[in-house]
């Protein structure tokens, strides 16, 4: 008997994992191995006639020869078929996206750093030219797009895009998907957001934004990983870890919105798993202060650190008096290939002066006018110390372009939009150049 199963609680990623590949092997069982979440089980009860979806009692282990998992690399998240994935005469075959190997030790495994699980798969059926219906579509596109955020994580991969309008090409349906997807909470879970709000602590962990919040609830809640979803969504933080103590179990979920923060192996000290950008861990008898602590240490030891005003600014400042002449200043900018500079008077920077402010006055012939005349004096300095977000964040809100570094009162370095840009986005090849 070939059976084809996923982790408990099974999400949309999961589910839809589960019904392609059941493309692929047509001969295999799909078996959910425990439940489902909210979303994918009233998915389910609304299309079970349309799933050929079978039940655990109609499995029988003894009789399993071949046993395909998606979406896990863990027997343990199999409920009772883990069992049976660890017996050494089941052939184990693993789809998922998770990077975290698991216990099972598969004779093929195809594991792809994509947004979705199903990603994988949809690329096994295209390449096999596997047609598919425009209600599997649907199924499929649900699964990407929890997973994906609907292709607007960090995790997403261009693969995850070609599978998207591959699946809308197959007649998958939009309106179905945001219908599933966008969901109001229940009274548990509005209540259980509300505490976790009024909770929220906020850490600096290598310069990188931390938010932990917790809370207790007497009841179990369904969903906690919606919670942090929409959390994150809210708080803007580069990590988010809500803990959660219900009933006898404390459940934390983890979410990433930047690269350099793997939430996978901050759980993993906590008996977690997941992968950078998603995880949880669920712990037996777990108390919210231990807890907190074990993660704020595992954070300290996984978070590569953050770039800071000092890793970032440019030296020699270039910098004019305030009665330096516009047309002086112009020929500044040109020589030294820089789109603005500091004005300092007596060490201390008064203003900022850019190529714009630079062509207006000439365009009005006021190259002779000192540049006092047209700098803005809105000049926010940083320490050295500052971290980038912090800087990205002043240059936003105040408009400003550049911003001078200060240690001790003295100008040490001056960071620009350019070299703000440049760490944001590495890859970029821009000319780094003082000013």
């Amino acid at each position: 008997m070939d059976v084809i199963s996923t982790h408990v609680g099974a999400d949309f990623d999961a589910l839809a994992s589960v019904i392609a590949a059941s493309r692929l092997y047509p001969h295999a069982l799909p078996v959910l191995s425990g439940g489902a979440d909210r979303n994918a089980a009233e998915f389910l009860s609304l299309h079970q006639e349309l799933l050929d979806l079978r039940s655990l009692k109609e499995v029988d282990a003894d009789a399993v020869t071949t046993l395909v998992v998606v979406e896990t690399q863990s027997s343990s998240r199999l409920g009772d078929l883990g069992r049976v994935a660890l017996r050494p005469d089941v052939r184990v075959i693993v789809y998922d996206h998770h990077q975290d190997s698991g216990d099972l030790n598969p004779e093929r495994a195809v594991i792809k750093r994509y947004g979705a699980t199903t990603t994988i798969l949809v690329e096994e059926i295209r390449a096999r030219d596997l047609p598919v219906t425009p209600f599997e579509a649907t199924l499929f596109l649900l699964g990407i797009y929890e997973d994906t955020g609907g292709l607007t994580f960090a995790s997403t991969t261009p693969a995850d895009a070609d599978a998207v309008a591959w699946l809308l090409r197959q007649g998958a349906n939009l309106d179905v998907v945001s219908g599933f997807l966008i969901r109001g909470l229940t009274p548990d879970q509005r209540a259980l957001m509300n505490d976790l709000l009024a909770h929220v602590r906020y850490h600096d962990i290598h310069g990188a934004r931390v938010a932990i919040t917790s809370a207790e609830t007497p009841d179990y809640v369904d969903e906690v990983a919606l919670l942090a979803h929409r959390l994150a969504d809210t708080e803007g933080a580069d990590a988010l870890f809500v803990l959660v103590r219900m009933q006898e179990n404390l459940l934390v979920v983890a979410r990433a919105r930047s690269w350099g923060i793997d939430v996978a192996r901050a759980l993993e000290p906590l008996g977690g798993g997941g992968h950078e950008r998603a995880a949880s861990a669920n712990i037996k008898g777990g108390d919210l202060a231990t807890v907190e602590a074990a993660l704020l240490e595992s954070l300290r030891q996984v978070v590569r650190p953050r770039a800071r005003a000092r890793d970032l600014m440019s030296w020699p400042v270039r910098s004019v008096a305030p009665d330096t002449p516009v047309s002086e200043v112009n020929r500044a900018l040109v020589r030294y290939g820089i789109g603005g500079m500091l004005v300092v008077e007596n060490g201390e920077p008064v203003g900022v002066i850019d190529r714009r402010d630079i062509d207006k006055a000439i365009r009005h012939r006021l190259g002779h006018a000192p540049v006092l005349a047209f700098m803005s004096r809105d000049v926010h300095p940083v320490s050295p110390e500052t971290s980038l977000r912090d800087i990205e964040r002043l240059m936003i809100e105040e408009r400003v372009g550049r911003v001078p570094v200060l240690h001790e009162g003295r100008i040490v370095g001056i960071i620009t939009r350019t070299d703000v840009i440049r760490s944001l986005h590495q890859s970029l090849p821009l000319v780094h150049r003082g000013g």
